[in-house]
């Protein structure tokens, strides 16, 4: 075997196994709003992160937010769901920002907030944890951000 095939034979699986290619293969959202907090709870539930992770939207999303939204996931799941909701958007809420002279927007247009409450435990009294969601193609996601193109 050639050492261009060979190659090829080494890089392949690193480009499905890391960043957004093997991500966003894996994105499938649900089909209703109520679905989508049907499966997060499910999910959540299980502790089963690889799943919760089918319910996002990656197209476009850099390393930095995939991994905050992963911690975020892994934070949480020490914690017991109240409940799971979707709720309208504040009419103030923030919906963009720059870092490092990049400036960053939802990956789609938002059109509420996926709000995960969970039981208080220990000295944490009220906890919840709140993600954008957005919809494409008769599917919802949960959105997170990506630099804007110019």
């Amino acid at each position: 075997m050639s050492k261009l095939a060979w190659l090829s034979l080494l890089c392949l699986p690193l480009l499905f196994s890391s960043g957004s290619l093997a991500n966003d293969v894996n994105s499938k959202g649900a089909a209703t709003k109520e679905e989508l907090c049907t499966l997060y709870r499910q999910y959540a539930n299980a502790k089963d992160k690889e799943r919760i992770r089918s319910l996002v939207y990656w197209q476009g999303v850099q390393d930095r937010e995939r991994n905050a939204f992963n911690k975020s996931i892994e934070d949480d799941s020490q914690f017991t769901i109240k409940s799971v909701e979707i709720t309208p958007l504040d009419k103030n809420q923030m919906m963009e920002y720059t870092l490092q002279g990049i400036t960053f927007r939802p990956t789609l247009e938002p059109i509420g907030n996926l709000v995960v409450t969970y039981e208080p435990r220990g000295t944490v009294s009220a906890l919840s944890t709140s993600y954008l969601v957005g919809a494409k193609d008769a599917r919802y996601y949960i959105i997170l951000a990506s630099p804007v193109q110019k």
